[in-house]
């Protein structure tokens, strides 16, 4: 949004099916604010010469530029620079060792190149490290060895049939086969204080992996065929960024994956670190259609602020066995998932403001655990578009407490927490009849709050006191009470 009125012009169909229309005009002063809207940039971590990018909202027809802390204060640069041709612009720079100075944090700046006050940092702020050397041949392996500023001795090592190299912090495996596997030796000989054993990754990128273990973060895996397990611990995988981007970053994989594990470990120095799912997950059909399991360890955070880890992504795949995290809120989580999904299940965390699709829902639950701020869903919509032989879209719906912060509405447009069997979504005044139906619901305790539409009346325990519409409200067959 830049400075100045900027008119938003916004139209949709309204409940009697009529195109109706407003503009809203917003008027941006001159602040320190940024003025650019960054979306993502990509990657953390940068050696010279090595590629990088930055996607952004732009005014088309506007010369846009990169710029080091620097050629900001000397008036000089740009890294890089282009003349946007649509709104979504995504510009490739490269720093020099000369351009970036000392190794560690480095700063960029993207702005407008007839304003340079217009500058606006990048979110993710860069690190410059070192060139990796060419990877050494040891046996049948093949590693890569890096010294860490925190006195850590990394050894990345890659068991296969294909050749690898590394870009800053970026593995690239050509040729690699099925059954070849990537994973990380952390060491400190000299046992400093800052040490924590870790390793971050930005990309991992080949055609085939049987394996991926890794110790700290890592942000991105591309794999374009099979990859079957991905094992992290202190660290997290994937990271945060605009939905609005056209580059995906997460984890990409074409098929045959069974477990994606990521668990938050106290690591060297004494800290906890990890357990979090960020970005986008994207997976293909397997062979054999079984589909995966994804397992989240958050840290544990007892008392009433909730988990200190998180799962907040976007993921869509054919089949889903099962979404289990413990210690890690799932929040702002979007699934789509073609076939089924056999359990949903926050254990000693919450579902907060999340939507989720899938022919089939077998198990939603989130449970409790005493002293932990737990077992709550609240404001997420859960719809199955089919179901099984015997007429289930949803079989089982368990929680502690079931919340909508809509509930006082009767208004089913509005309503924030709904359980739909058998509706395409969605749940709305010409949409009510499912075709499918919900087998059981088992709130632990009250509130229970909610839209729950189903083909037959299912079971649900009563509770003290008794739930009444609209806060809780049942649409059977498309009747409302």
């Amino acid at each position: 949004m830049q400075v100045g009125a900027n008119v938003i012009e916004v139209y949709g169909t309204n409940m009697l099916g009529v195109i109706a229309g407003d503009t809203i005009t917003i008027t941006r002063q001159a602040t320190n604010e940024p003025v650019i809207d960054i979306l993502v940039n990509w990657p953390l971590h940068l050696q010279a010469g090595q590629t990088g990018w930055v996607e952004f909202v732009a005014q088309t027809g506007v010369q846009y530029g990169l710029y080091t802390g620097a050629m900001l204060t000397n008036g000089t640069g740009p890294l890089a620079s282009l003349v946007a041709t649509n709104t979504n612009a995504i510009l490739d720079f490269s720093v020099a060792q000369t351009q970036a100075g000392a190794y560690g944090p480095l700063l960029l700046y993207l702005a407008a190149a007839a304003d340079m006050r217009t500058a606006t940092q990048l979110p993710r702020t860069n690190v410059f490290v070192a060139t990796v050397s060419p990877a050494v041949i040891k046996g049948s392996l093949r590693f890569f060895q890096i010294v860490e500023s925190d006195g850590d001795i990394a050894e990345i090592y890659y068991a296969g049939i294909g050749t690898p190299h590394m870009e800053g912090r970026s593995v690239f495996i050509t040729g690699a086969g099925v059954a070849d596997a990537l994973y990380l030796k952390v060491t400190a000989p000299a046992k400093p204080a800052i040490a924590d054993g870790r390793f971050p990754l930005d990309w991992v990128s080949a055609a085939n992996l049987k394996s991926i273990k890794w110790r700290g973060q890592v942000d991105d895996i591309h794999i374009s065929n099979v990859l079957k397990t991905v094992k992290i611990s202190a660290g997290s995988l994937g990271f945060t960024y605009d939905r609005r981007a056209t580059s995906r970053h997460g984890l990409q994989v074409g098929a045959e994956l069974k477990t994606v594990t990521v668990q938050a470990k106290k690591a060297g120095d004494g800290t906890y670190y990890g357990g979090s799912a960020l970005g986008a997950f994207n997976v293909g059909p397997d062979a054999q259609a079984k589909g995966w399991t994804m397992k989240i360890s958050g840290i544990s955070n007892k008392g009433l602020t909730g988990n200190v880890s998180i799962v907040t992504i976007d993921l869509c795949s054919y089949k889903l066995k099962s979404l289990l995290t413990k210690f890690a809120d799932i929040s702002d989580t979007r699934v789509v998932v073609t076939n089924e999904i056999g359990m949903l299940a926050a254990r000693s965390a919450n579902i907060y403001a999340s939507h989720v699709v899938a022919r089939f829902l077998k198990t939603i639950t989130a449970t409790a655990k005493k002293g932990y701020a737990s077992g709550l869903i609240a404001d997420s919509q859960f719809y199955s578009i089919g179901g099984d032989k015997k007429g289930i879209g949803i079989r089982t719906i368990k929680a502690c407490q079931l919340v909508d912060g809509q509930a006082t509405s009767s208004n089913i447009c509005l309503r924030k927490t709904i359980f739909a069997a058998g509706i395409i979504p969605p749940l709305c005044t010409n949409n009510l009849t499912s075709t499918f139906s919900i087998k059981k619901l088992k709130p632990k305790t009250s509130p229970l709050q909610g839209v729950f539409s189903s083909q037959r009346e299912f079971n649900n325990p009563p509770l003290h006191p008794a739930p009444a519409p609209p806060s809780y409200l049942k649409i059977i067959n498309g009747a409302m009470p």
